[in-house]
């Protein structure tokens, strides 16, 4: 079963390379697709936005729904976005991988403790 990847930044020179990788490697497959609002790519399928065939996954500016979606979050966007996004996959207890730059370290401590909900429930989980 291939992993559900998310893609929040999908529509920039980052997240589209990401998202063709990730189509090239059967091990991996798009569960959702994140932009801001406005941006051009909102609401095309994340397939044909690639150049590829239509995969039934639009890209979204629903943080919440698109996360929910899939089994890890590929972060690139910018550093308010990032926080909230990782906050919404604490809430689903998804993993995150962040490419973000420029975090401050009140950005980069609110990450952390959203990365310690986790691992906790985790922990329960396991116990």
């Amino acid at each position: 079963m291939a992993i559900k990847l998310v893609i929040s930044g999908c529509g920039g020179r980052m997240g589209s390379r990401i998202a063709s990788l990730a189509l090239a490697d059967s091990a991996f497959a798009i569960g959702g697709a994140i932009e801001t609002n406005g941006h051009p790519s909102v609401g095309q399928d994340v397939g044909v936005l690639l150049g590829q065939q239509a995969l039934g996954v639009r890209v979204t500016t629903d943080a919440k729904a698109a996360i929910h979606a899939g089994n890890v979050l590929i972060e690139f966007t910018r550093p308010e976005a990032t926080v909230e996004h990782v906050r919404l996959a604490a809430q689903a207890k998804i993993p995150v991988v962040i490419g973000t730059t420029g975090l401050s370290e009140a950005q980069q401590a609110a990450i952390a403790a959203h990365g310690q909900l986790v691992r906790k429930h985790q922990l329960h989980e396991l116990g």
